[in-house]
């Protein structure tokens, strides 16, 4: 089956840097077209384990093809909401959060706003990012 994406999903920061507190890790996950490729979301429950440190204020996630590093999320966005700072067991993130409803009649340029989540939030792309048949190409 072709995924839109499949690689690891990441909690960003205010300015859209990655999170980075003792325990985080990214989490594998794979997001799946729906709708005829306008409406995607993962295949299971987006979930962040529990972290050593307390967790600050959140303000998006990020998709990234590597499972570590200082790579750059290749699609992130906007939370609409975050209630998990300080000491928590672990994150779940609700299905409007992580379900992206995406504009495929728009070029995806580097920074473009490229849809919204279904919680409101905006999509954006980052660089060497295309949709072919509502699979994301990563160059």
């Amino acid at each position: 089956m072709k995924h839109f994406f499949e690689g690891w999903a990441g909690l960003l920061l205010p300015g859209w840097t990655e999170l980075s507190v003792a325990g985080y890790t990214r989490v594998p996950v794979t997001f799946s077209p729906l709708g005829g490729g306008t409406e995607t979301r993962p295949d299971v429950d987006l979930v962040f384990p529990r972290p050593q440190a307390a967790l600050p204020v959140c303000a998006g996630i990020g998709l990234f093809t590597s499972s570590d590093g200082s790579d750059t999320p290749v699609v992130y966005w906007q939370l609409s909401r975050w209630e998990h700072a300080g000491k928590v067991e672990a994150v779940l993130m609700a299905q409007p959060e992580v379900t992206l409803l995406l504009n495929r009649n728009i070029s995806w340029q580097d920074g473009a706003a490229i849809g919204r989540t279904a919680a409101g939030g905006t999509v954006f792309v980052n660089q060497g990012v295309t949709l072919i048949d509502g699979i994301e190409n990563v160059e």
